[in-house]
């Protein structure tokens, strides 16, 4: 029998995301303290969802002008 289970997320560390968006550890920390960006706490690692940060990438997304 196959269960429904839900779909865990795919956690990166504060260090590897600051790495995949070029920017410093210290903005992405400021960006996640000041809800700017999704992230979940877990002890006292800051993890952010590979998912959550599409979303917010697309959402935050405003085209060059001509």
């Amino acid at each position: 029998m196959e269960r429904n289970l839900p779909k865990l997320p795919c956690l990166i560390s504060l260090t590897e995301l600051s790495k995949r968006l070029g920017i410093s550890r210290r903005t992405l920390y400021h960006l996640a303290r000041t809800g700017k960006i999704p992230f979940y706490t877990i002890g006292h690692l800051m993890m952010f969802d590979l998912h959550d940060v599409h979303q917010w990438l697309r959402d935050n997304y405003h085209p060059a002008r001509s």
